[in-house]
């Protein structure tokens, strides 16, 4: 019982939540999304991978670059595929060794965000679920839009997204992609049009 009201408290710091909502296998409280998965790692080897953000444009999708700017604070950098290009500030706001990380931009960022990430033993004794709370807020909406638009995936499908290739990196050491790949439907294109 204690973990459950040690993150009601931290949600609370990140932003007050409200009534869920079930949304494609994802959950929002108000504005805030929702997502966990289960990897086949031990939590204390998830929680030391993420704490390092430098790990994370390994398997975040469009994460060019985090660079480290004290113990608390990070510079991130986010390049879309067409070049356009968002960064801010972060600090963390509240830390539990092998449990939690809380975060939040740093005021006049160019993209304003809140969240958090929890590690905990999968109920089966197999792995960790880790479970991710996020909110942002992008000036205007253009990121957002663009994002949608040219890649076909709005943020809070790309956080879900994220949460698998880290599963994925994590327990195979790779991301499964098929990037690059002939579809069958390039084939009987093909096909057709040599007839």
């Amino acid at each position: 019982m204690a973990l459950t009201t040690e993150r009601k408290n931290v949600k609370t710091e990140t932003k007050s939540v409200g009534s869920q909502k079930r949304v494609s296998g994802r959950h929002y409280q108000n504005d805030i999304g929702h997502f966990a998965v289960t990897i086949g790692k031990n939590r204390n080897d998830i929680f030391n991978f993420f704490r390092n953000f430098e790990n994370l444009p390994f398997f975040m999708k469009d994460l060019k670059q985090v660079d480290i700017l004290s113990n608390k604070k990070s510079h991130w950098i986010v390049e879309l595929k067409n070049g356009l290009k968002a960064e801010w500030d972060a600090e963390i706001v509240a830390e539990r060794p092998g449990e939690m990380i809380a975060w939040k931009s740093i005021e006049g960022s160019e993209v304003e965000t809140t969240g958090s990430i929890w590690f905990s033993p999968a109920a089966t004794g197999r792995g960790t679920i880790v479970s991710l709370l996020l909110d942002y807020k992008i000036p205007g909406g253009k990121l957002t839009e663009f994002v949608t638009k040219f890649t076909g995936e709005d943020p809070d499908s790309l956080a879900f997204i994220n949460l698998r290739r880290l599963k994925g990196y994590l327990e195979v050491g790779e991301i499964a992609t098929i990037d690059g790949q002939s579809s069958g439907r390039d084939l009987m294109k093909e096909s057709t049009l040599k007839h």
